[in-house]
């Protein structure tokens, strides 16, 4: 069999021959600097700048993430497409003395998009980071002497009067204030440095609650009553209204069925898409009429006990070891034969091979059975792991089997972990009754196999959203531009965030900060929207939320923010009007989408791939359509790059000729005669 390199090579090598004729033109078409446009005399010189495609090139040949020589094509089509915008500015190409463009630090997709989340729990600690942002800034903006100082606690001192007078002018409470520790004021004064020529007004922090309507309760009908606002801070106008997001990850949006259902029907409208889409109806039909029946009340065990309690059974007392040794003794003996301690290593392949056969239910980190990693971590390949009868069958080992004791150490305390606010901690079990619950152990089994049954069906549930979203790409930027502004749910309305009026909660600029005070704006929401479309697929959760004091759990939609790389000092994005950014939404979605099939292509050649899962009807059908989603893939690049291009040289035109010769890095010299 070829390898997925040889094929990509042999298939774009034909791509010319198959794309589109009309893809790069003269620019007559696309409102480009004319060669044939009517009325336009040709006594005039230009100065084309050669940045315009060379960036689009440098950035594929730079990328680390890129190894492939499927980007042969992309860069063969910019070339001509470079050749084009010369040929028509009239330049002649120096090759020896070629300009070069500037250079910039160019961040990979995995350096720029991974990272770790922020929890749940931090929403607390991410509160108090605004609040802290608007105090130092309120004070520094005052140009109040010795800002460390008075904003720091010192054991001893009385509150100076400047961080009163800040607060007041935030809308922050002195208790509040007080519960805000050193570290976290740090990081306010470290932000609020950076802010100080940016920000001119006094901030104020939004709260957790401005009141209003939800208005997918309210125009939709759906079961929405959520108004936390998606601004955290906002200027004392109320004309910039920032979503803070914490450098080193968060969370988006985490709704219940009823909103997720809300932000996707707003996203289908917006996006133009067919709302009888069989994709669209089948993620609505979920999120609206099964999301909200994976819950779970009157719960007296954790999540995490939950999962830990069984497999610690599993491991330990169900039977399943000695199966496998039975069974797979013989592959067993083959991998342990040339360790030093046999037994040793026997049973350590053996926990992980439990591990991962728990995997796809959710018990353990989630894989789905035709990955890679699970089919490695299994000792006899993917028939040794266990089917789905099989885990229900350990379930109703766990309820009859599992000692009483070891049952009842899974419930909740009666009281959570001190704070300043809960000296004793909060009291979960405040009745006889909770508690005489929390020591029932039927309860307790019963919570703990109901939690493993919903981890399982959201496992499942995720891979089909996954499947429908994949579907249909125009939806994801619309996914996420609801989601960080609250455009629909606060406004009522579909498309963008008016410039002015509306609700101080719909947030219409994006910053995200440092611990150590670097901060990132992006002034435009749909700017970033675009730039992170691809949450939807890479960041998509479906996990358990609520309070362990209200002894209920539900799943949520969520979506993550990972990690962001972020230079010293301020950085703004003000709009995507520059070429450079057109690139930057574009082509990392293209490397993720070559990444996925040369890794479908990899287990096709070992052997691993679920034919008939994937949609395949034998190997050789599989080695065709992949190949065609290779050349799909590869042309869609340049209709995306063209496609945009073009939309966004149309407006800018309309906006004036200026405009449009700053997006192309075009300059004009001489006279200009319209007739």
């Amino acid at each position: 069999m070829k390898s997925f390199k040889e094929l990509a090579h042999e298939i774009v090598t034909k791509v010319d021959e198959d794309a589109p004729a009309n893809a790069v033109g003269t620019g007559a078409n696309v409102a480009l600097p004319p060669t044939h446009e009517p009325g336009v005399d040709k006594k005039k010189k230009k100065k084309h700048n050669p940045i315009l495609i060379n960036n689009l090139k440098r950035k594929v040949q730079e990328n680390n993430d890129n190894n492939s020589v499927m980007l042969k094509g992309v860069l063969d089509k910019l070339e001509e497409l470079d050749n084009i915008v010369d040929d028509a500015s009239g330049v002649k190409k120096n090759f020896i003395n070629n300009v070069e463009p500037i250079k910039k630090e160019f961040v990979s997709f995995r350096d720029k998009y991974m990272g770790k989340f922020l929890t749940e729990a931090s929403t607390d600690a991410a509160t108090k980071a605004e609040q802290a942002v608007c105090v130092a800034h309120n004070m520094i903006r005052d140009n109040v002497s010795d800002v460390d100082k008075k904003v720091l606690k010192q054991r001893g001192d009385t509150q100076d009067e400047s961080v009163t007078i800040a607060l007041k002018n935030a809308g922050i409470n002195q208790g509040d204030w007080d519960s805000v520790n050193n570290k976290i004021r740090q990081i306010g004064l470290n932000v609020a440095k950076n802010l100080k020529e940016e920000v001119n007004n006094y901030l104020t922090h939004s709260g957790r609650d401005m009141g209003g309507v939800n208005q997918f309760n309210a125009k939709f009908g759906y079961s929405a009553g959520d108004t936390t606002p998606k601004t955290d801070i906002m200027t004392t106008d109320g004309r910039r209204r920032f979503s803070l997001k914490k450098s080193d990850g968060a969370q988006l949006l985490s709704p219940r069925g009823g909103e997720a259902t809300g932000v996707l029907r707003v996203a289908v409208e917006n996006s133009g898409m067919d709302a009888n889409d069989k994709n669209v109806v089948s993620a609505l039909k979920f999120l609206k009429e099964d999301l909200d029946d994976l819950a779970q009340k009157g719960v007296y065990v954790t999540v995490d006990n939950s999962k830990a309690g069984f497999i610690d059974f599993y491991l330990n007392r169900s039977g399943r070891k000695e199966e496998l040794i039975k069974n797979y003794g013989v592959e067993l003996g083959k991998k342990t034969e040339k360790a030093r301690d046999k037994r040793k290593k026997e049973e350590e392949l053996l926990i992980k091979h439990m591990k991962t056969e728990l995997a796809p239910y959710k018990v353990t980190n989630y894989q789905a059975k035709n990955s890679p990693g699970y089919i490695k971590g299994l000792i006899g390949g993917p028939e040794s792991g266990l089917d789905d009868a099989g885990y229900k069958d350990y379930l109703d080992k766990f309820v009859t089997n599992e000692t009483d004791a070891n049952v009842q150490g899974l419930a909740i305390p009666e009281f959570g972990k001190p704070s300043a606010k809960h000296p004793k901690g909060k009291h979960y079990l405040n009745t006889p009754e909770k508690l005489a619950d929390a020591q029932n152990v039927d309860i307790l089994k019963a919570n703990v196999v109901r939690f493993l049954d919903i981890s399982t069906q959201q496992a499942s549930f995720r891979q089909q959203l996954l499947d429908a979203f994949r579907k249909t790409p125009d939806l994801k930027k619309w996914i996420v531009y609801e989601g960080a502004t609250g455009q629909f749910k606060f406004n009522g309305q579909y498309g963008v965030v008016p410039r002015s009026g509306g609700s101080n909660a719909v947030a219409n600029e994006m910053m995200t900060f440092s611990e150590r005070g670097s901060v990132l704006i992006y002034k435009n929401m749909l700017t970033w929207a675009t730039a992170n479309q691809d949450l939807v697929i890479k960041k998509l959760q479906l996990d358990f939320k609520g309070s362990t004091q209200s002894l209920q759990k539900y799943t949520k939609f969520g979506l993550g923010i990972p990690k962001v790389l972020l230079t010293k000092g301020l950085q703004l994005i003000k709009d995507d009007y520059q070429w450079e950014n057109i690139i930057d939404n574009q082509i990392p979605l293209y490397l993720e989408e070559i990444k996925e099939l040369e890794k479908e292509y990899k287990m096709l050649d070992e052997g691993l791939l679920d034919l008939l899962k994937r949609g395949y009807n034998s190997i050789a059908d599989a080695v065709a359509k992949i190949g065609q989603k290779i050349k799909q893939v590869t042309i869609a690049l340049y209709k995306r790059i063209i496609k945009v291009f073009i939309d966004k040289a149309i407006e800018l035109a309309k906006k004036g000729l200026n405009y449009l010769l700053d997006f192309l890095g075009i300059e004009l010299t001489g006279e200009i005669e319209f007739r």
